[in-house]
């Protein structure tokens, strides 16, 4: 149901990308391709603004929030790269987001169920 929920929002807030593609890249990653020479530079940042969003309602819906992480790579910032280099550099920027993420105070997944143990043994 989660990853189903995004991929709709995903998809969503995609449809003011013209000629975007997104779609399930694997388990719980998605990739959304898009031209930003032909979308202009506020698109991405409407793109977001508008995941933001759609994600939010779906709580309501879910009972739950979506939590997403991404990574992001472009032809202009990597001029003569082809697609699979690029795709490989947005993972890179999506794991460290994630990373960053983890290392806040309240984001560790390991303390959390290292809690729930404890929990439970009382």
């Amino acid at each position: 149901l989660l990853i189903r929920s995004f991929a709709d929002a995903l998809r969503e807030a995609a449809k003011n990308l013209p000629g975007s593609f997104s779609g399930r890249f694997g388990g719980d990653e998605f990739i959304l391709i898009f031209d930003s020479a032909q979308t202009g530079k506020e698109a991405e940042a409407q793109f977001l603004a508008d995941l933001a969003a759609i994600t939010e309602k779906k709580k309501e819906v879910l009972g739950f929030p979506i939590q997403y992480a991404y990574g992001k790579s472009s032809a202009e910032e990597f001029p003569g790269e082809p697609l699979e280099v690029l795709m490989r550099k947005a993972d890179t920027a999506m794991y460290l987001a994630k990373k960053e993420w983890y290392s806040q105070p309240g984001h560790n997944r390991r303390r959390r169920q290292e809690d729930r143990e404890q929990s439970e043994r009382i």
